[in-house]
Order: structure tokens, then sequence, then C-alpha cells
């Protein structure tokens, strides 16, 4: 494992200062300034090493983005998020697992855009790195995605199926 230097530890606590910041202003309502804050999260100069950073907040910048309506910037900071991940995957031979809050967010944006089968393939994507993963979190994000595309798909049985699922293993990981 090689040593990473004082500006690359600056680099990644930087990143993780403006997640928070941005996560904070966006349950104050503050959407315009979360989305700046969220924006230098994921600026360039990506650290492969330590990716959840900078796709975290994409992940959360994407979903302001799509609250605000803003479908196109949010599809492009989606495919950040998966870009993000495919290098982290050719770089170090790992899956990176909170990509699936990246392939969740693709999949609202083409449900909303009425791409059904993109937005399936998006939601199961999300919910084979979720399960991987096993954060509630992601499971949570996920599993609602997917449940969403199946109704939209005209399939409320298979959605409402995986939303008692879902209550299920959200009622097993965490009491609230």
């Amino acid at each position: 494992r090689h040593r990473r230097g004082p500006a690359q530890h600056g680099l990644t606590t930087r990143r993780y200062a403006f997640v928070c910041l941005g996560m904070a202003l966006r349950h104050q309502g503050e959407l315009g300034a979360a989305a700046d804050a969220l924006s230098e999260a994921g600026g360039p100069g990506q650290d492969l090493e330590h990716a959840p950073a900078p796709a975290r907040g994409l992940a959360t910048l994407a979903g302001i983005q799509i609250w605000m309506g803003q479908l196109d910037e949010a599809e492009a900071t989606c495919r950040r998020i998966l870009a993000l991940h495919e290098d982290y995957l050719r770089r170090c031979g790992r899956r990176l697992p909170i990509a699936a809050f990246g392939f969740a967010r693709l999949s609202e944006v083409q449900r909303q855009r009425n791409r059904l089968e993109e937005a399936l393939r998006a939601a199961r994507e999300s919910r084979t790195l979720a399960e991987q993963w096993q954060q509630t979190d992601a499971l949570f994000e996920s599993y609602t995605h997917l449940a969403r595309v199946l109704q939209a798909a005209g399939d409320p049985a298979a959605a409402l199926g995986l939303l008692h699922r879902l209550q299920r293993v959200v009622q097993e990981r965490s009491p609230w």
C-alpha cells in the first residue's frame, strides 16, 4: 500500500467537508448553496483511492438537481458518478458500492423521462450494489427507486412486493 502525502490527505478532508456542508445546507432547504458545496466535493482531480467522498457528494448533488427539475444536469452528474465507479473498478479491481446512489438517481431521471427500460436497468444495478454493500440507506434508496420504476412500468404488484421486502430488511437493520 502506498503512502499518501499531506496534500492528498488535505484533498480528501476537503472533499468530505464539502459533502458534509452540502448535506447540511440541503437539510436547511438551501438547495442552491448545497449544490455549490457538493459540486466542490466532486471537483476535478478525483482521488480514486478514496472515491466515496466525491461519489457521495455527487449523488446528493444529483438528488438536489432532480428536486429542482434540472434533469439534464442530474443525468450528467450521475454519469460522473458512474465514470468514477468505472475508474475505481479498473484501477482498484473492486466495485464502488456507494455508486448504488448514482445508479438510483439515474434511474429516477430516466423514470421521469419515461425511459422505463433504462430506468429499470439503472435501478437493478443500484439494488445489486446496495445488496453487496448492505448499507441501510443505500438499500432503502435502491429498493424505492426500483419500486417506482416497476409501478411506472405497470407492475404495481411487483413494486408492492419489493417495498414489503424492503420494510423487512430495514426493520432488521435499523430501529428507525
